[in-house]
């Protein structure tokens, strides 16, 4: 089965979420409610983080949404799930999330669609599953799944690059001079880092509401959705430390703050990113150097489709990006980032680890912001440390990451 993969972003139901009859409790949706777009539902399901997330373009009434739930219910508690992970579901993944629209109103219900993203535990990958169903008073019908789902073909074709934008490149080459740190140890893991995590939390928190979580003008951003691996909350948490330490006024978002809205925000919108870590799921499948189609945020994907097309991203451009997720430097999603033209561009090659690569990500950081190596070196040197020797491909320059006047 085919499927535009545009046709997802027009009206989508986003259910960060897999849930099974009698295991789920939590607000319930009366008739004369309304679910707003961007609202979220956090529940918990057989010892995992289960959130419901609503991205829609209207309002829906109460009793639509009680259908959408009741009959997700039942695809995933009686067929999804036995057959994509028999026994325990939490084993083999961290989460499930869900994109679904409406593909026809009926008398008695809707006909629907649902593109799952299937979070694993291991490695840095999300799967992907096709089901299509028919709704009928809220009870699953006529259910077709496909796992794996090969999302089409035609998105690996190349995109065209943005147009060059010299005025913006030039804002961005003078708006920062690298700061020395003579101190900093030459291994990476040795640096005290809990100092700076509270001094830049604490600096960030001056700039922006910590409830409203606003755009500001940060010139670089660490993020990361995986808030269920304490690996990528700690190792984000040093990335943004080290962005500080630099000099960098930085922005950290994590788990829920690290939402699709939100860091697309500041990928689009903000013109003083210099850097960008986004450490998370690639919606790809195996083995290592297959497609990949999108990076996983909490609650939604950030598409390769919508990357390739509509306005710059003026934080991506002229931005060094690093992307620790799997096959993240595979089409799609490679040439969709480059067209938004970044300095220097970082993603994986294979199927990357969770509890090791996320530390790569780090050195890196480290080496070329701390100790002033170049980015070549720096990734070499962040890829040997942690045994992923070749798995990461970088794109752009070479040089210092930050430095005025070298780009």
């Amino acid at each position: 089965m085919v499927v535009n993969r545009k046709s997802w972003s027009i009206l989508s139901v986003t259910i960060l979420c897999a849930i099974i009859i009698g295991l789920v409790s939590g607000p319930v949706l009366g008739e004369t409610t309304f679910i707003a777009a961007n609202q979220s539902i956090a529940l918990q399901l057989r010892n995992l983080p289960f959130t419901i997330h609503f991205n829609l373009a209207n309002l829906i009434p109460g009793e639509l949404g009680k259908q959408f739930q009741s009959s997700l219910t039942q695809v995933m508690d009686q067929i999804v799930l036995p057959k994509i992970a028999p026994g325990d579901v939490s084993a083999r993944f961290a989460s499930i999330s869900a994109e679904t629209r409406l593909l026809k109103q009926t008398e008695k219900g809707f006909q629907t669609q649902v593109l799952l993203t299937l979070l694993r535990r291991d490695v840095f990958m999300a799967e992907p599953a096709l089901l299509t169903y028919d709704n009928i008073n809220g009870k699953a019908e006529n259910v077709v799944t496909e796992y794996p789902y090969q999302i089409r073909a035609e998105l690996t074709r190349s995109v065209l690059a943005a147009a060059l934008i010299p005025e913006l490149q030039a804002e961005k080459q003078k708006s920062y001079a690298l700061k020395t740190d003579l101190r900093s140890p030459d291994d990476p893991s040795k640096f005290n880092y809990n100092p700076a995590i509270d001094q830049a939390y604490s600096f960030e928190m001056t700039q922006v509401s910590a409830a409203a979580l606003v755009l500001w003008n940060a010139k670089a951003l660490a993020n990361t959705a995986c808030d269920m691996f304490p690996s990528a909350v700690e190792a984000t948490k040093q990335i943004h430390a080290i962005f500080y330490n630099a000099g960098l006024s930085a922005a950290r978002r994590i788990g829920p703050q690290s939402t699709k809205t939100e860091i697309n925000n500041f990928l689009y919108n903000d013109k003083y990113l210099l850097a960008w870590s986004n450490i998370g799921h690639g919606v790809t499948s195996s083995p290592d150097g297959s497609p990949c189609y999108g990076l996983s945020q909490w609650g939604a994907t950030q598409w390769a489709s919508e990357f390739a097309t509509g306005a710059l991203g003026k934080g991506l451009y002229w931005c060094v990006g690093f992307t620790n997720s799997c096959n993240s430097f595979i089409d799609p999603l490679k040439s969709s980032i480059l067209r938004h033209r970044p300095r220097t561009y970082i993603g994986g090659r294979i199927l990357l680890p969770v509890n090791k690569s996320e530390w790569a990500d780090r050195d890196f950081w480290y080496w070329t912001l701390t100790k002033h190596n170049k980015m070549d070196m720096a990734l070499q040197k962040a890829s040997l440390a942690q045994g992923l020797a070749g798995k990461f491909g970088l794109t752009g320059g070479f040089g210092l990451a930050i430095a005025s006047g070298l780009f």
